[in-house]
């Protein structure tokens, strides 16, 4: 075996030839595969001292026992908000580089669309606010779902997530009956 295989092989244990001239090799791409989906995104945008400081400042106001998650940049946050149900619920909000003038893109577990008014003046102390007010008007609707998440044998989904809206519940061994609400 050549100097070059056996530093080759030392280096990249996961490395399998595919063939006798060493010149095909299994296992790179997809250890590259998991490497950049575990990639932190990197800030692209050098973004102003005054997003910054405005950013910390309406984080200090909503409370830092909110924010569950703030990337390296501070252009991704998540929020958490309990309904009153004692359900806990999670907000992203992706910041834009001129951060308060423009709408922050917000994604939710919901089973309606979510949207944020957004004005140049608001904060996350006002998402955070029209977060809970959509939390509220979907209690009754998550406790019938969780109600009938406990009470019956649900086939489909099996993990159900806030956002879904359909199960399908075994009535008896052979029957079921697919609901959507």
């Amino acid at each position: 075996m050549a100097a070059n295989e056996v530093d080759l092989l030392r280096q990249f244990p996961l490395l399998l030839p595919q063939n006798r001239k060493k010149t095909v090799y299994e296992g790179f791409i997809s250890a590259q595969e998991v490497a950049l989906k575990n990639r932190q995104e990197l800030c692209v945008l050098p973004l102003s001292s005054q997003f910054y400081s405005v950013l910390i400042e309406d984080i200090e106001t909503l409370g830092w026992d909110k924010i569950v998650y703030v990337d390296a940049c501070f252009s991704t946050i998540k929020l958490k908000a309990e309904d009153a149900s004692g359900r806990e619920h999670l907000i992203t909000v992706k910041l834009k580089a001129k951060h308060p003038a423009e709408s922050p893109d917000c994604f939710v577990d919901f089973p309606v669309p979510f949207s944020v008014s957004w004005t140049p003046q608001s904060s996350l102390i006002s998402i955070h606010s029209q977060f809970l007010a959509a939390l509220e008007s979907l209690k009754a609707f998550w406790d019938v779902m969780d109600e009938i998440d406990e009470k019956t044998w649900v086939l489909e989904p099996q993990k159900p997530t806030r956002s879904a809206t359909a199960r399908r519940i075994a009535l008896v061994i052979d029957f079921h009956i697919r609901t959507k609400f």
